[in-house]
């Protein structure tokens, strides 16, 4: 029986990307929509993607929540091998692989994260996949497999974050996934910064301890709210 798959094409390259600058693009399409100043919250890259933005846009962003997700190791070494694994990738690109339901989905995202409790997997699992002839699929752009060729850069990320004007709320897991000297030498940048570390936790600190991530924020953005009155 042949498997229904979806074709690389059906993804716009205008829409998802391994490279952080057009992430970048979109937030600022957002941002500029919303108009006003707004509060990022991040996790993971998206931690990452929202620091950059606020030392790009300070004046845009009124404050900037981070779970686990301030840089990415540095990527200034092996410029011609990493040119050459991300063309070896895009020939090598492939649809995601069906699976034969949410369930094993689950499974398999609680392989991953085993401090993940059911509940929440299998919504990791529903929201992240799609239903295809013979079970379902990741709905993940594969290009996001794909190493980099533009690599990362902490000396350029570190001017950025030198940038930030707004509070900020570093939340981190017992068990982050982050070098512990990539934390040091980048949140040293944000003196200011509060930070936060959430007990038994790890990478998906956010859906192993909703409430206690929930509350951090919203203590955040009382302290937003109190300020913007001239409270503080």
């Amino acid at each position: 029986r042949r498997r229904h798959t979806r074709s690389l094409c059906d993804w716009s390259s205008d829409v998802c990307s391994s490279d952080l600058a057009e992430y970048l693009v979109d937030v600022d399409a957002l941002v500029q929509a919303l108009g006003g100043r707004v509060v990022l919250v991040g996790h993971s890259m998206g931690g990452t993607i929202a620091s950059l933005y606020a030392g790009i846009r300070p004046e845009a962003v009124a404050g900037l929540v981070i779970l686990d997700g301030l840089g990415l190791p540095d990527g200034l070494s092996g410029t011609m091998e990493r040119w050459r694994a991300h063309l070896d990738g895009h020939r090598s690109l492939r649809p995601p692989r069906t699976l034969g339901s949410v369930e094993e989905a689950m499974q398999r995202i609680l392989a991953l994260h085993p401090m993940l409790d059911e509940r929440h997997a299998r919504l990791l699992a529903e929201r992240g996949t799609r239903p295809v002839e013979g079970g379902v699929a990741w709905s993940t752009d594969p290009r996001h497999r794909l190493r980099m060729a533009v690599p990362y850069r902490q000396d350029q990320h570190a001017k950025l974050l030198s940038e930030v004007r707004c509070p900020v709320l570093l939340v981190w897991p017992e068990t982050p996934a982050f070098a512990e000297e990539d934390i040091r030498r980048l949140t040293s940048l944000l003196p200011m910064a509060r930070q936060l570390v959430v007990p038994n936790t790890t990478h998906a600190l956010h859906m192993q301890a909703p409430v206690s991530v929930a509350e951090a924020i919203r203590a955040l953005l009382q302290v937003l709210t109190d300020s913007s009155k001239g409270a503080i």
